[in-house]
């Protein structure tokens, strides 16, 4: 029976009937791999591993699994990948061509592959718009488990400032002039999460880059602009290592 993967993914409205077992929810999903330490971490790239439990809401009695290749192809890949927060897949197949994770180590933790026949047409645009077995019985062994690597998420410019440290606020203050501080997202913050900041380094940077970093602040031109040792003058050194900026420029208004 095939079954619409957004009831996996939203709510699980699917039995797993072994005995008295209730019904599962799939909360997580992720890519993970054994690195030379020993210890499995995860990433963009690695075994794909799907987590269910009783409840949507709970951590209790999670049950882990893989996902077999039958049917999975390239649009399947590159919607997997975008659900778990990547730009795309850039490659992807099965365990008989990378072993992200020993079979044994499987074995030990019980990891059976919980979802096959995924089937995505080109008309979907999530992965939760496709079809697939879930919790049935199937044909694959653990050479078809499937791997992923995908893209990292695609940065783009949130915003920037120029700033200068106030010592009676002990805070950081705009201005015209001051440190490049520039925020960046992929798109995944959520609610009042800030997207991360940092500084732009000097490296190849030169005056028409100071000039059209200006204009995109609202000025005309970088009136003057530098790095090391005249940025220590907008932000203390000590502020400095916490933030790493390596620029600092003066606009004319």
């Amino acid at each position: 029976m095939k079954t619409l993967l957004v009831l996996v993914i939203v709510v699980l409205g699917c039995a797993y009937t072994r005995g008295e077992e209730p019904n599962l929810f799939l909360v997580d999903a992720g890519l993970y791999l054994k690195d030379d330490a020993g210890e499995i971490q995860s990433g963009h790239e690695g075994l794909l591993v799907v987590h269910f439990a009783e409840s949507p809401n709970t951590d209790d009695w999670w049950m882990s699994g893989t996902v077999c290749d039958d049917s999975f192809n390239s649009h399947a890949a590159n919607l997997t990948c975008q659900y778990l927060g990547f730009r795309y897949a850039e490659t992807w197949g099965s365990c008989s061509s990378r072993t992200y994770i020993p079979e044994s180590d499987l074995e030990e933790k019980d990891i059976q592959i919980l979802i096959d026949e995924v089937e995505c047409g080109e008309e979907d645009t999530r992965i939760t718009d496709c079809r697939a077995n879930i919790l049935e019985e199937h044909d694959c062994g653990r050479s078809e488990n499937v791997w992923l690597e995908c893209a990292g998420p695609e940065w783009q410019l949130h915003s920037a400032h120029l700033v200068r440290w106030n010592d009676q606020t002990q805070s950081l203050n705009e201005g015209r002039e001051g440190f490049l501080l520039v925020r960046l997202t992929d798109g995944t913050e959520q609610g009042d999460e800030p997207a991360p900041f940092g500084s732009v380094c000097d490296d190849y940077f030169d005056d028409h880059a100071a000039n059209l970093s200006c204009q995109y602040l609202g000025h005309k031109f970088a009136e003057a602009w530098g790095s090391e040792p005249e940025n220590f003058e907008f932000v203390p050194e000590e502020i400095v290592e916490t933030i790493r900026p390596d620029s600092d420029r003066r606009c004319a208004m």
